[in-house]
């Protein structure tokens, strides 16, 4: 199973958690199947992991495409956007389904002294499922097989 931690800022992390936004923008996409996860590292101030997603597609576009199809389901404002693809000519949407948050946030202190994380990622980092709690490991297969997905 493809785990990454991505770092994102806790006004879009409460947005995927609770639905409102499906589509996570990325100067760079990470090499994941339909079948990874992302870990949600929710950044300054919580520093915590919070919650997870399923990926269920990842599209290729250039910024004014990404735009026109997805601004909506991002849930960005114009300006921001536009700041954030400045200088690029390509953009990646992350479309997330199944999101959650965990039952019990893991701070990034945590994360230090299981020798898991020294420093939360720009973006994102790959991961191993197997370094989080025998838990998290559960609430995620529990949501796998709720979603008839195979693990």
């Amino acid at each position: 199973m493809q785990v990454i931690l991505m770092s994102i800022k806790p006004k879009y992390a409460g947005q995927i958690m609770r639905g409102s936004k499906t589509v996570e923008l990325r100067r760079v996409a990470p090499n994941l199947d339909k079948s990874a996860i992302i870990l949600i590292y929710e950044s300054t101030p919580v520093k915590a992991i919070t919650g997870y997603a399923f990926i269920s597609a990842i599209t290729k576009l250039s910024p004014s495409e990404t735009w026109a199809r997805y601004a909506g389901r991002a849930q960005i404002s114009k300006h921001d956007f536009d700041e954030y693809y400045q200088g690029t000519d390509k953009a990646f949407a992350i479309h997330l389904k199944e999101a959650a948050r965990l039952l019990e946030p893991i701070s990034l202190a945590d994360l230090r002294s299981e020798q898991i994380l020294s420093n939360p990622p720009q973006s994102y980092r790959y991961l191993h499922l197997q370094a989080f709690s025998k838990e998290i490991g559960q609430e995620i297969h529990a949501v796998r097989q709720r979603t008839d997905v195979s693990c």
